[in-house]
């Protein structure tokens, strides 16, 4: 039940432009959407696990700064677009890049993650750099870390 490259993890391609990516630097704030489908036999609840030492108080998300601002059940009813189906949609927000990526070296994470990985048939990580649009001609801002 580990991670599946492509399937739960990224790819070494996609990891190392990651890190490279000036725009996900150290200093800009980073969102990342997690669109998770879990397996239908007791996928949801072995998740569950996972988010439980995430967001607990002191959870691996608290100790990098980080949290969870979204998490919304999708339409049951399937994709308005496109062919991929997911159940949840999780946004994370983290400070910064390097604290995802420490994130995933932590101890506490790596125990925690075999439930992410064995809960879910299919997952995507969107990384954004957050703004917010503002003005009279809505021009775009990018957030900062505090």
């Amino acid at each position: 039940g580990g991670s599946r490259v492509g399937e739960t993890s990224g790819t070494r391609a996609q990891i190392e432009a990651f890190v490279t990516d000036e725009a996900f630097g150290s200093e800009n704030m980073v969102w990342h959407l997690n669109l998770l489908k879990f397996h239908e036999d007791g996928g949801e609840d072995t998740y569950m696990n996972y988010a439980r030492a995430a967001g607990k108080r002191g959870g691996f998300l608290n100790q990098f700064g980080a949290r969870s601002t979204l998490a919304n059940d999708c339409w049951p009813g399937g994709s308005i677009l496109g062919d991929h189906d997911f159940n949840r949609a999780i946004i994370a927000e983290y400070p910064c890049r390097d604290s995802y990526l420490s994130m995933g070296t932590d101890p506490e994470y790596i125990e925690a993650s075999h439930f992410r990985h064995e809960a879910l048939e299919e997952t995507y990580i969107v990384s954004c750099t957050p703004q917010q649009l503002v003005g009279e001609g809505r021009e775009s801002v990018r957030l900062a870390a505090e």
